[in-house]
């Protein structure tokens, strides 16, 4: 998920909504973000990062230009749409 959040929208909002995306999809979320002061005026924020399925933080590149290296589970998939299953707990209140 590639995104320029600017440095108060990112400061604000990045880290909640991009965990969300994992949580609300139940699946590994790989987000880069731009980083770095780009005019007298416009500053981004940052924070590339990578999410589990259940939301756990992976790798945060913070405020810095780089890569990082994260291994993926894909167990972990499962596991998580194991334990929030929507399907079977609609049928709680059918």
């Amino acid at each position: 998920m590639p995104a320029a959040f600017t440095y108060q929208t990112g400061k604000d909002h990045w880290l909640t909504l991009t965990r969300a995306r994992a949580i609300d999809q139940l699946s590994f979320v790989l987000c880069s973000n731009q980083v770095g002061q780009h005019t007298n005026e416009k500053r981004s924020f940052g924070h590339s990062l990578v999410y589990s399925p259940w939301g756990d933080l992976l790798y945060s590149a913070e405020e810095h230009i780089g890569t990082g290296v994260v291994s993926l589970d894909k167990d972990l998939i499962a596991k998580a749409r194991a334990r929030l299953n929507p399907f079977r707990d609609r049928a709680i209140y059918s």
